[in-house]
């Protein structure tokens, strides 16, 4: 038979793709059913987003709305932070498929649409879990049906469940607990395809499928491919002592010698080792500038090391508690709202399959690999293994989803085995072993059907059994998204409000578009905005974001969306954040915790350090240091208030002169003194008057929230001086809220989201400002500390006035280009307040010039006089990436395509029967 014709006479006996509709179906059934019971849109008024989708990915998907329809650029954004490279963020959020769909929504829509990309990913996973169990034990979910009128295929009731298992295994609580990350569900859609290459690779077959899909995997999202690649190792060294087996016995070797199952099995691994690598090199144009960029970016550090975790981190999780987060659904796991539960009667099922026959290679594969996933998941040293060796420190464990597909499968074993018990004992005009097979058999021509001898007893024991396994596991999935979704406040996700998000947004739309109008209308240069006006969070979610206070948090959090918009900001949240920027902002004041990696938010307005950075235009409640009279008012969604934009005139442009000496500084903890160090490392003069501290006396705990339990510790400010009062809390032993004249600005030391300067307004001397700190742990006066500095408005404006004397006049700034002529003095030299990130090329008067890095930020050293600069970006690694991945494309097609060796055979059907035919576990 020619390889044509093998390869047409194996699809025939393949289980058609079909049938497989059915899991997706159903999951799109119990998902709408549960979206209406918790008011989830387009239901009510809850987004199918919560925690990280509010904060970043539907910002984040605003801002590829205006890539995909041309209003900014894939490969470098000025909207990302205060700039940066955008080709590294789109590959680790947005280059899954799904994502493509948000080029027909608006920014301000993108919660509501969030809806239609779960729904979709979680079906498109339901439906590849069912091709893969349907193929893998080669379950033929229909049947050919005779009568009188002639034969018809149908749905076989007693396949049914295999499918449901598709179902099951979409709507574990991992995909609303950590499917809150959008972008690793493509990880749970496309691991059933890999597995499914993994064992036809195993067994022989054409690789083709495990290339495609491993390919696929990392170019959809590389951070879950690394998990499923991973785990694809464990799982073919699972499958192939039976698949080998299996494979040779299907080819007419009844009892395959040694050698040539030896051979077999080299081949195998040789043929999945060459496969992976060139998946890996197919997946290049994605990995290795996302690699490059977090490696330039400083998101890799000494604390994502495997070994520190050995000291730091080297006390096992309880097992008893991961026992509990399969089965409770308010119970939480390595800090996590459930990311483990799965319907029981799955988990019921994978324990059942330990009872039936099976070759003891496929059962001590499959234990081993539920039990080092267990292991992963109780101790953090092996769990860094699996997230890549960074430290996670949210969403634990976030491969959770890899344990679930093999309870799934070890599931489905123990289903096939009852479904063969049902298939075994029906008797119809085909005949019992037609069954079996699931083959279609001769079909009879039209007329009466001949008299069948009298069909044996049918057992009802299996039929229960996969009926109400069926019942259970639609229950249990139903469960599962109803708690979910937030039903009892386990994710949040019923907590958000979408009304409050479009109204948010389209606010801050409407003072966008007006600022730059008004900044047309002035010198069009460019400019930064601080949005202070109270953060999307507080619109979104009614409840504080880790339980530090109760009610509405004014200030909290950062979030996309002003990126998504086009506005430049100090305020940046994602993992491609430049690492040294971060480190400047959170030194500084702006919110990160001083030393530490972390997000970058604009949650008050700074006027020294906002002036410094561009920050032109200020969106706030109340009225900035230094800030003209309000230019126009912005009506905000509830619980703010009325907000107004000012104007900053001492806003430097994007570019100055310096004093040449101008160099990195050695931080310290105080972001006052950080202050002084900076502006005197730009201007060469000394700034030690610039701040001058307020009187700070402990008073007597009051209660500043009576709904909300808690220790509190008080103090008193007392302005010394006129001008700008600035608070710092200096040490908290743990989250806290904090409380100015009885109203509650912010939390601080809540991880990464907080602990910002916080302006007081501007007082005279004399005045007094009460703040309190509240802990819901309970607090020691005596470990807590704050600060309180008056901003010397004179010293500022004088600095400020000197750096404004050599401005850098840009005459084109967009898509990684910035053209401008500077006038530098003697002893001075450029710099742009835009990130120093790799990819950057300048040249000074048609020359090329070096590009220093000083505090994160890019510097020239262009000599004086009057220069023309021009500087161009290029995404580090795209072009190398973009040549590896045609290589590994390339070389795969000739490889799959020429070499007959790993063509798929005409393999003869297996006996269900024989002891040899692998079909459980």
């Amino acid at each position: 038979m020619s390889n044509r014709s093998a390869r047409k006479a194996g699809r025939a006996g393949r289980p058609p793709l079909a049938p497989c509709l059915i899991a997706p179906a159903v999951t799109l059934i119990v998902l709408l059913i549960a979206m209406a019971l918790t008011g989830t849109f387009p239901f009510g008024d809850h987004p199918f987003v919560a925690r990280d989708g509010v904060f970043q990915y539907v910002g984040l998907h605003g801002w590829y709305h205006q890539v995909l329809t041309g209003q900014d650029n894939l490969f470098y954004s000025f909207a990302k932070g205060l700039g940066g490279g955008t080709f590294p963020l789109f590959a680790y959020y947005l280059s899954s498929p799904v994502s493509l769909l948000a080029a027909f929504i608006q920014p301000k829509d993108m919660a509501a649409a969030f809806s239609a990309f779960m729904i979709i990913k979680l079906c498109l996973a339901s439906f590849t879990c069912a091709v893969f169990l349907t193929r893998r034990l080669n379950v033929n979910p229909v049947r050919t049906k005779h009568t009188a009128d002639g034969a018809r295929r149908v749905l076989d009731p007693a396949a049914v469940p295999i499918l449901l298992l598709g179902t099951a295994y979409a709507l574990t609580s991992w995909s609303f607990a950590n499917g809150q990350n959008i972008m690793w569900i493509d990880g749970l859609i496309m691991l059933p395809l890999v597995a499914l290459g993994v064992w036809r690779v195993a067994s022989g077959k054409s690789p083709a499928l495990l290339f495609a899909s491993a390919a696929g995997v990392m170019l959809f999202n590389w951070y879950a491919a690394y998990m499923v690649c991973l785990f694809s190792i464990f799982y073919f060294f699972a499958e192939l002592p039976g698949a080998s087996r299996e494979a040779l016995t299907t080819t007419g070797n009844a009892a395959p010698q040694r050698k040539l199952l030896r051979r077999a099995r080299v081949k195998a691994v040789l043929a999945y080792g060459a496969t992976m690598v060139l998946a890996i090199m197919a997946g290049m144009v994605i990995l290795l500038p996302v690699v490059l960029a977090q490696l330039a970016g400083g998101t890799v550090s000494d604390e994502t090391v495997l070994s520190s975790s050995f000291f730091v981190n080297a006390t096992p999780l309880s097992i008893v508690d991961l026992a509990k987060s399969m089965l409770v659904g308010t119970r939480d796991f390595a800090g996590q709202g459930n990311p483990v539960k799965i319907p029981l009667a799955v988990l019921l099922a994978a324990i059942a399959a330990l009872a039936v026959p099976a070759p003891r290679s496929l059962k001590v594969g499959m234990g081993a690999i539920i039990a080092a996933l267990v292991a992963s998941f109780l101790y953090k040293p092996l769990d860094m293994v699996w997230t890549g060796f960074v430290r996670a420190d949210a969403f634990n464990p976030r491969y959770a989803f890899l344990l679930h597909f093999a309870l799934t499968l070890c599931a489905a074993f123990a289903i096939d085995w009852l479904i063969r018990r049902v298939r075994s004992t029906r008797a119809d005009e085909d005949g019992a072993a037609n069954e079996n097979t699931g083959a279609t058999g001769p079909i009879p021509a039209a007329g009466p059907v001949p008299t069948a001898a009298a069909p044996a007893p049918r057992p009802r024991a299996p039929r229960i059994a996969l009926a109400a396994f069926s019942a259970a596991t639609l229950a249990g999935s139903l469960l599962i998204c109803v708690q979910g979704l937030g039903l009892g406040g386990v994710h949040g996700f019923n907590s958000n409000s979408l009304s409050g998000y479009q109204d948010y947004m389209a606010a801050l739309e409407d003072a966008a578009n007006q600022l730059e109008e008004l900044n047309q209308s002035q010198d069009g240069s460019p400019y930064r905005i601080g949005t202070a006006m109270g953060s999307l969070a507080g619109a979104m979610i009614p409840i504080p974001y880790q339980g530090t206070a109760s009610g509405p948090m004014p200030k909290m959090m950062t979030t996309g969306q002003d990126m998504s918009l086009g506005i430049s900001s100090p305020a940046h949240y994602s993992s491609t954040a430049s690492g040294p920027v971060k480190q400047l902002l959170g030194h500084l004041g702006y919110c990160t915790l001083p030393g530490a990696r972390g997000v970058t938010a604009y949650q008050d307005p700074l006027f020294v350090t906002d002036s410094l950075l561009g920050v032109r235009y200020v969106l706030d409640t109340q009225q900035p240091a230094g800030a003209s009279q309000a230019l126009f008012s912005i009506n905000l969604p509830a619980p703010y208030s009325t907000a107004h934009a000012y104007q900053n005139t001492y806003a430097l442009p994007v570019g100055y002169g310096v004093e040449a000496d101008a160099d990195n500084i050695e931080w310290t903890d105080d972001p006052f003194t950080n202050q002084r160090l900076w502006l005197q490392s730009l201007t060469g003069s000394s700034a030690a008057n610039l701040y001058s501290p307020a009187n700070v006396s402990q008073g007597a705990a009051a209660t500043v929230d009576s709904a909300a339990d808690g220790t509190c510790v008080a103090y008193t400010v007392t302005a010394a001086t006129d001008g700008p009062l600035y608070l710092w809390v200096t040490n908290a032993p743990a989250p806290i809220a904090i409380y100015v004249d009885g109203q509650l600005m912010q939390s601080s030391r809540n991880y990464e989201f907080d602990t910002n300067v916080i302006y007081l307004g501007n007082l005279t001397a004399g005045d007094q400002v009460s703040v309190t700190l509240r802990c819901d742990a309970g607090l020691d006066p005596q470990q807590c500390g704050i600060d309180a500095q008056t901003l010397n408005m004179d010293v500022a404006t004088s600095a400020l006035t000197s750096l404004q004397a050599s401005p850098f006049d840009v005459q084109t700034m967009s898509d990684g280009r910035i053209q401008g002529t500077v006038d530098l003095k003697a002893g001075q030299k450029l710099i742009l307040t835009i990130p120093a990130e790799d990819g950057w090329a300048a040249t000074v008067d048609g020359k090329p010039a070096r590009i220093q890095s000083v505090n994160g930020l890019i510097c020239i050293d262009a000599g004086a006089g009057q220069h023309t600069v021009n500087l161009v970006y290029r995404t580090p690694g795209l072009k190398t990436g973009a040549m590896v991945s045609a290589a590994g494309i390339i070389v795969a097609g000739v490889w799959m395509g020429a070499c007959p060796a790993i063509r798929s055979r005409n393999p003869k059907r297996s006996n269900p029967s024989s002891p040899n035919a692998i079909r459980s576990v």
